[in-house]
This record gives C-alpha cells, sequence and structure tokens, in this order.
C-alpha cells in the first residue's frame, strides 16, 4: 500500500506541477502581452517627446547664439556711438538756441544808445506775378512754345536772382 500510496502521491504531485508550471506560463504570457500593449504607446508618445525636447533644444542653441551675437553687435555699436560723441564733444562744443553758453542768450554790457542802428532788409521779396513773354531767349523756359502768353510766379532773391515757381 505504501507503493501505491507513493505513486499516487508521485503521480498527483507531477500534475500539480505541471499544472502550476502551465498556470504561471499563461499568467505571465497575458501579463506580458497586456503590459506590452500599455507600455508600447507609452514608449512611443516618450520617444516622440524626446524628439521634440532635442529639436527644441537644438533651436534654442541657435536662438541664444543668435541672441549673443546680436548683443555682441549691439556692445560694439554703442561703443562706436559713444567714441563719436565723445569726439564730437570733445573738438568743438556748439551751444544750443536755449543753451547758457550761447552768445545770443548772454545780457548785453552795452547800452542800447552804443548799438549802431542798422537798417535790415529781407533778401525774399515777395512772390510776384511774372509775364513769361518779358523772358529773354536765354531763359530756361526755352523748351516751352513760346507763342502762349503764360503767367508764371517768381520768387526774387537778393542779387537779381530768380526763381520760378510753377
Amino acid at each position: 500500500m505504501k507503493e501505491e500510496y507513493d505513486k499516487v502521491s508521485t503521480k498527483t504531485i507531477n500534475q500539480i506541477r505541471d499544472f502550476t508550471e502551465k498556470l504561471n506560463k499563461n499568467v505571465n504570457e497575458n501579463i506580458s502581452k497586456t503590459l506590452q500593449n500599455k507600455i508600447d504607446p507609452i514608449a512611443e508618445t516618450l520617444q516622440k517627446i524626446n524628439e521634440n525636447s532635442i529639436t527644441a533644444s537644438k533651436a534654442l542653441e541657435v536662438a541664444g547664439t543668435k541672441l549673443s551675437d546680436n548683443t555682441r553687435t549691439n556692445r560694439e555699436i554703442t561703443k562706436t556711438l559713444e567714441n563719436i560723441a565723445k569726439i564730437l564733444n570733445s573738438d568743438k562744443q556748439y551751444p544750443s538756441a536755449n543753451s547758457a553758453n550761447n552768445p545770443a542768450k548772454r545780457k548785453s554790457t552795452h547800452s542800447e544808445e552804443s548799438i549802431p542802428n542798422t537798417t535790415v532788409s529781407n533778401r525774399y521779396s515777395p512772390i510776384a506775378d511774372v509775364d513769361e513773354r518779358g523772358q529773354t531767349e536765354n531763359s530756361q523756359f526755352q523748351h516751352e512754345s513760346s507763342h502762349v502768353p503764360e503767367t508764371k510766379k517768381a520768387l526774387i532773391l537778393g542779387n537779381s536772382h530768380v526763381r520760378y515757381i510753377r
């Protein structure tokens, strides 16, 4: 009886082991498939995010380089402009109209009686109507037909200069 019991016991143990192995194998395959189905989309998403971050990093690097170059250029321009301003300010200082250094703004120490009376005339005369027929042949209007009488406005400048206005 003991032998038979051992045989049955061994057989039962072997069946239980086989069943357990099959069960473990099925459970592991199911877990693997489930995890694979869940993990693959997550892995793809992470891969896309990684690619996007690499692209963004490269773009930021390029933008940083350009900003650095622009900053360097702006500093050089600023230094150049400051040097030009220093040169201009150190060579000659021109008084502004409202400046205290402006000679026209200074109070005169002379009395009004000591200033000679001078007459000042306007260099420009008012606009006058000029008949073109009175112009000589050497006039600047030679290209226009002279048979059509035309009246033009002229601005008479000092020293007998005439400027015609159309």
